[in-house]
């Protein structure tokens, strides 16, 4: 009997499932079509069908997978070229025959320096003094003294996969267990968000961040060697931080029963499946620092300023994920390479729930201060301080049901031809509470006290919070075809040294039909109009605010569907019944996604 999860719980993933379970060449390369150890092995009722020792370890899965969209925090290519270590078993129990056991380990731990500014990688460190200016009296006009120091490392990503799979077999059934444990953890130390001000003082003294800035510090003092009082100082320094993880447990019952049902000599399976997703959590903490000193003018006027930004967010979603899953099998007599041929019909529902969080706060602070040192003195001040925060959080169930149709048809002993149908239907609501706030203050001021109508203090208040329901509905086809095949043993000789007869060669094409509609529908509960209030140093006083408070409710509706194709290709070598070899590649021609396998498969 052929694979229930290879189509079915392949889809579940699709909708709300995040793991990563172990995947062969073969089903690579045939896109789920055809399956091979791997599947047999990390599936409760196939594992029934080991009736060796196998080990898997790295040389079980090299790979080298390229996403072009990864979110909105990074869209670098996400690469485990010989960066996981999986190390896996699958053994009868020595003490009872009809059980058996499978256990698989998979773990990875990179830490990637990347390029600084300064044009090295890693961690950079630098203290210069510069002498610049005319020189032909061998005397320099000018010294700078420099300090920086940046470090840049990227994808500090930590994986580690579980999985416990048992199969006990009965006279009339069929019994497996499977515990499952995904998690990985990403580090990434890149400003999530412009930092700063642009052009903060003058003559674009300090600019501040930008998202995508490294890790920063600098130091730097500027001086004019024949006038002490000539000089320009300047700081900044930036530290950014974003943490992302992903947690999952899988418990996995299933049965299966030989039946007549419908059809003779057929197998009846049914699974139950309970998922407890720490589906993604965020956390960023960015902040940055900067300030500046300057004489300019030479000794009529001084000029200092600060700013102090910092940036935060945070999202959490946590899900629960149960679903039941049946479907009927029957062999064909026409075999392929020793391997009985069939056709599967089969049916899934799940249901889920959980709650998420998504804020985000955003805190600046910048001070800028013109003093003069002439006859004439006078002090600028222009302060700013602004925040702004927002948030939405609340819960959402969904449910889903996903039908299919699979058929592998050995043409001949030679070759063997595959495909399928899928659909998956699934629909999500939410409920979640919204709310918008800022605060901004500015004050321009001339001398010590605001006494004139040119210096002012402008308060800006706004506040906002209401509901948001959100239902997205999704359906999806995905057809896939393959077709594997191999030199027939009449075109060979005994004596053919390369070995062509145990040569096996895989193509498949998959088409993928997507339609989703969301709807968001919005509710104003509270709306603080957005105030502004300007004091003038004169007395008077300017109010800005909105016409009217509008309590609204709106919908919104996005329909979007998308068609793709997705292209494999695979070589098999069975060098011989205990060791084989297998090279795989996938590649969406609509994303430029694309996978390279290789894998070697031992038993003994």
């Amino acid at each position: 009997m052929k694979k229930i999860l290879t189509i079915v719980l392949l889809s579940l993933a699709v909708l709300f499932i995040f793991a990563d379970e172990p995947e062969s060449m073969r089903s690579v390369a045939t896109n789920g079509v055809f399956t091979d150890t791997w599947e047999d092995v990390y599936d409760p009722i196939f594992l029934q069908s080991i009736d060796k020792f196998y080990f898997f370890t790295n040389f079980a899965d090299f790979s080298l997978e390229h996403n072009e969209n990864f979110g909105e925090i990074s869209d670098d290519s996400d690469t485990k070229f010989f960066e996981e270590f999986p190390f896996g078993i699958a053994f009868t129990n020595p003490f009872k025959e009809n059980l058996k056991h499978a256990f698989f380990v998979r773990f990875r731990n990179t830490l990637t320096p990347e390029m600084t500014d300064n044009g090295n990688l890693g961690e950079y460190e630098e203290s210069v003094i510069y002498y610049s200016g005319s020189t032909w009296d061998n005397v320099f006009e000018t010294k700078e003294i420099v300090y920086t120091k940046e470090e840049n490392y990227q994808d500090n990503d930590n994986l580690f996969d579980f999985i416990w799979n048992n199969n006990l077999e009965l006279e009339n059934y069929n019994l497996g267990f499977k515990f499952a444990l995904f998690t990985s953890k990403d580090e990434i130390d890149d400003a999530q968000s412009r930092l700063g001000v642009n052009n903060f003082g003058s003559n674009s003294d300090l600019d501040g961040f930008y998202s995508g800035a490294n890790q920063l510090d600098t130091y730097s003092e500027f001086y004019n060697i024949h006038e002490d009082e000539y000089f320009l100082k300047y700081k900044q320094k930036g530290e950014f931080s974003t943490v992302i993880e992903e947690k999952q447990m899988n418990f996995l019952l299933s049965l299966e029963k030989d039946s007549d049902l419908f059809v003779k000599d057929n197998s009846l399976r049914f699974d139950l499946g309970f998922d407890i997703t720490h589906a993604l959590s965020l956390d960023t903490d960015d902040s940055y620092h900067g300030s500046y000193e300057n004489i300019v003018l030479r000794d009529t006027l001084i000029k200092t300023g600060n700013i102090s930004d910092t940036y935060k967010r945070k999202i959490n979603m946590n899900e629960k994920y149960f679903y039941l899953a049946t479907c009927l099998n029957k062999e064909i007599d026409s075999r392929f390479n020793g391997e009985k041929g069939f056709w599967e019909v089969g049916l899934s529902s799940g249901y889920l729930f959980g709650d998420k969080e998504n804020f985000r706060e955003e805190h600046l602070i910048s001070a800028e201060k013109i003093d003069s040192l002439n006859s004439l003195e006078y002090t600028i001040l222009n302060n700013s301080n602004h925040y702004t925060y927002s948030e939405e959080s609340g819960d959402f169930t969904g449910f889903d049901i996903s039908s299919y149709f699979l058929m592998n048809l050995p043409l001949n002993n030679s070759a063997n031809f595959g495909y399928g149908l899928t659909y998956n239907f699934s629909h999500q609501m939410g409920n979640y509470d919204v709310e918008y706030q800022i605060e901004n203050v500015d004050v321009y001021q001339i001398g010590q006290n605001i006494d004139t109508e040119d210096e002012y203090t402008t308060t800006e208040t706004q506040y906002i919070s209401g509901e948001k329901e959100s239902v997205v509905t999704n359906s999806e086809f995905i057809i896939p075809v393959a077709l594997e095949f191999k030199i027939p043993e009449n075109h060979t000789s005994n004596n053919d040294g390369f070995g062509l007869r145990n040569f096996l060669f895989r193509i498949g094409s998959t088409f993928v039909y997507d339609y989703t509609t969301t709807e968001n529908t919005y509710n104003t509960i509270e709306n603080q109009i957005n105030f502004i209030i300007t004091e003038y140093g004169d007395g008077t006083v300017g109010e800005d605010h909105d016409a009217s408070n509008e309590l609204m409710s709106d919908k919104e509706i996005i329909k979007r569907a998308t068609s793709s194709k997705i292209f494999t290709a695979g070589i098999g070598y069975e060098h011989s019944e205990n060791v084989s070899i297998d090279l795989a590649g996938r590649y969406n021609y609509n994303t430029e996604d694309y996978f390279l396998g290789l894998s070697f498969t031992i038993s003994k």
